[in-house]
């Protein structure tokens, strides 16, 4: 089973990032929680920037307590971009379930289930036309 996001991004000179993201909803649960990006489809105006089956994933490393893991520590890959350690957390749709992540671990049972909303930390160290500069904003498609 897949659940559907649609992506919102800027890049650095404030070009509208948007797409369509399809997650394997059920995770692997070994050494913290990942999942397998399925599918993409992300476009910057009129350029496609990545339109690929299995376009990345999604990792949250265990942390130093049992039953956390470790999120301003994410490592994730979606399409042309491949981040490492540079965070992602999930976001409740009403905002104050899952708040931004500060000393940075989240409970493994809360990231075991793909949230309504998600962000995406994208402060790339390498310089490019299509990068996204601070969060990639992942919402449930309904």
């Amino acid at each position: 089973m897949f659940v559907s996001y649609t992506l919102t991004a800027r890049t650095s000179d404030d070009r509208a990032i948007s797409g369509q993201v399809m997650i394997e909803a059920e995770p692997n649960l070994t050494g913290g929680v990942s999942y397998t990006v399925a599918a993409c489809q992300i476009a910057c105006g009129d350029a496609i920037i990545c339109a690929c089956e299995k376009a990345g994933f999604l990792r949250f490393l265990d942390g130093p307590v049992p039953g956390q893991v470790l999120v301003t520590g994410a490592d994730w890959q979606l399409g042309p971009w491949n981040n490492v350690g540079t965070g992602a957390w999930f976001v409740q749709a009403d905002g104050d379930r899952y708040p931004e992540p500060s000393p940075g671990f989240g409970d493994k049972v809360d990231y075991g289930v793909l949230p309504p909303r998600m962000e995406l930390s994208a402060a790339l160290a390498e310089a490019g036309p299509f990068h996204a500069v601070g969060m990639i904003r992942l919402t449930m498609a309904v």
